[in-house]
This record gives C-alpha cells, structure tokens and sequence, in this order.
C-alpha cells in the first residue's frame, strides 16, 4: 500500500473542492508576486489563468478533471517525500527515545523476561460470566 495514491476518478464534488482551492490559491499566490516582487504583471495573469480555470471547473466539474490529475502527477513526488520524511522523522525523533527510555529504565512492556522456573508462562483471567460484556467490547 502506497502512502500516497493518485486519485484517477475523483467524483464530481472533489473536482469542485480542488476547482474553490486552486481558485484561493491563485489568489495567494498573485497576492504574494503583487505585494511582495516586483513582478505585478505576473501576479495578474496568475491571478487570470487560475481564477477561470477555477470557476470553469466549478461550474462543469469533467473540465477540471484533467487539471486535477495533471496537478496530482506533478506533485505526486513531493507528496512521496514529505510523507517519508514526517514518518521517518516521527519513528527516530519520537519512538525512538522513548525505546531507548524504556530499556535503560528496565521497563519490558511485554513481559518478555525468561524464566527457568516458571513450568508455563500462562496467565490465569478471571472468567467474567456476565453476557451483557458483549456489547461492551470498549
């Protein structure tokens, strides 16, 4: 299983949620060339080309459709190196530490410890005869 998928066959209201985001973050983005560069005939057209083809895919959603996987091709790389990344990050940052914690402290979660005098490492439960646990499993 991927970590991240390329949605092929997006139903017709994600098509209008990818058309209002596209249009937003044209704004965005014609709002920072504007403001901030000096590139203010660029921000014009950025804002153009994104705010129609936008509001035409909001309007007919199959119009957006190639827009939208043409986006989800090109970004698809950075999406498969931000999700490595972020998990790498969360597995040596994070659980890592916390292991290391754990067996300087002695702490064996899953009772793993061996014992030779030990005829068997079962655990004895109480039986719980109550049928009304059934339904609650949480």
């Amino acid at each position: 299983m991927a970590v991240v998928e390329i949605n092929w066959h997006p139903t017709a209201r994600q098509l209008r949620v990818f058309s209002a985001l596209l249009i937003a973050f044209a704004a965005a983005v014609s709002a920072w060339l504007y403001y901030k560069t000096d590139y203010s005939h660029i921000a014009i057209y950025v804002l153009t080309i994104g705010a129609s083809v936008g509001v035409v895919g909001f309007a007919w959603p199959p119009l957006a459709r190639v827009v939208y996987v043409v986006w989800m091709v090109i970004v698809l790389p950075i999406g498969w190196v931000v999700s490595h990344v972020a998990l790498a990050a969360l597995f040596y940052l994070v659980f890592t530490p916390i292991a290391i914690i754990m067996k300087l402290c002695g702490y064996d979660s899953m009772q793993r410890k061996f014992d030779r005098q030990a005829a068997t490492y079962w655990k004895r439960r109480p039986q719980n005869d109550d049928n009304s646990r059934y339904f609650k499993q949480f």
